[in-house]
């Protein structure tokens, strides 16, 4: 069934009633406040959002936003965000090229413990393994970092610095057995590279005709790509006679503009097997069906391409922040 919900916020278009992200709550942001960069605890009873160069805590209470405090670090935007939970710490990544490691029991007197610079340009990209104990971020500086925690110590080191594309990296996504990472950048290229022993090796590069701001590992042999200025999303498969990822099948979605927006990455959840996308207007909340052919279950245009937002770790929330409204809006996943 596709049903359209027209409301003074967003046109969605939901094509199976059964289960969809309902709008719930939303939250004015102060004119000039751009909220790129979500993150929640483990329980998700916390979520933390960039707010320009400021970081901002948030409690949630069965959907409900409750503002706790904000605090200050960086010169300029915060484009990145990982919880650690083992640790109990926040990571920004900022347009300034720092990482700032926030331990949420220091965060009420707005206190970070460890500053790193191992950017020469902004941090576009961040992501972290199931342990906690490796950081892999991508730059405009065209390297992949890769951080790693000493157990013993708890010192964060540099332990790998690659530098195989040639233009800004938009985006980074690991396997889920962890021993694989793609990448992609502006220089049309996506990078495929292998854990071998204790360093990154290139297994594979996938030259494409387009650059793309986006990429997400759905399993350990399937993909998914979302090439600049098409209404599409390209698979790719590596379950061939030679171990290569293909380009297998193309998913139409809907993006109504030139997409030139940039951070938001993709977000699988497997529990769900959805996956969260951004395209142009859109985000789209896309199923993976048994048969591995994928859906598109839910698409709401926010008719505006700054767009930017988060699904809870539980997969309960979707919170997104938009220009044209200027809203943080909840959504919340409802079965029928």
């Amino acid at each position: 069934m596709n049903m359209n919900i027209e409301n003074e916020i967003d046109l969605e278009e939901v094509y199976d009633n059964k289960c969809y992200y309902k709008f719930h709550d939303q939250h004015r942001v102060y004119k000039d406040k751009w909220c790129k960069a979500f993150t929640f605890n483990k329980d998700d009873t916390k979520l933390v959002m960039g707010y320009n160069q400021i970081i901002r805590v948030y409690q949630i209470n069965k959907g409900e936003l409750k503002y706790v405090q904000s605090i200050l670090g960086h010169n300029f935007d915060v484009n990145c965000l990982q919880w650690l939970n083992n640790s109990n710490q926040i990571i920004s990544g900022g347009h300034d090229r720092k990482f700032l490691f926030w331990p949420i029991n220091l965060i009420s007197k707005s206190k970070f413990i460890i500053k790193l610079v191992v950017h020469h340009l902004p941090i576009t990209c961040l992501i972290k393994n199931s342990q906690e104990n490796l950081l892999i971020s991508g730059s405009m500086d065209q390297t992949i970092n890769f951080l790693e925690l000493n157990l013993q110590n708890q010192v964060w080191k540099c332990s790998q610095v690659l530098k195989e594309h040639n233009d800004t990296i938009f985006a980074l996504s690991l396997s889920q057995d962890e021993n694989q990472l793609i990448s992609c950048g502006y220089d049309n290229l996506i990078l495929v590279l292998q854990k071998s022993s204790s360093q990154w090796i290139v297994k594979q590069k996938i030259f494409t005709s387009v650059h793309g701001y986006r990429l997400c590992f759905i399993t350990d042999y399937l993909f998914t790509f979302q090439p600049y200025n098409k209404e599409e999303m390209w698979i790719y498969d590596n379950r061939n006679s030679l171990s290569q990822f293909i380009m297998t099948k193309s998913i139409h979605a809907k993006s109504d503009c030139q997409d030139f927006g940039t951070l938001f990455p993709h977000q699988f959840f497997p529990k769900k097997a959805m996956l969260l996308a951004k395209h142009g207007h859109y985000i789209h909340l896309i199923k993976m069906q048994d048969s591995e052919d994928f859906k598109i279950q839910q698409s709401i245009n926010y008719r505006d391409q700054c767009i930017y937002g988060q699904l809870s770790n539980n997969g309960e929330y979707l919170v997104s922040w938009d220009n044209k409204s200027n809203l943080i809006k909840i959504r919340k996943y409802v079965e029928q």
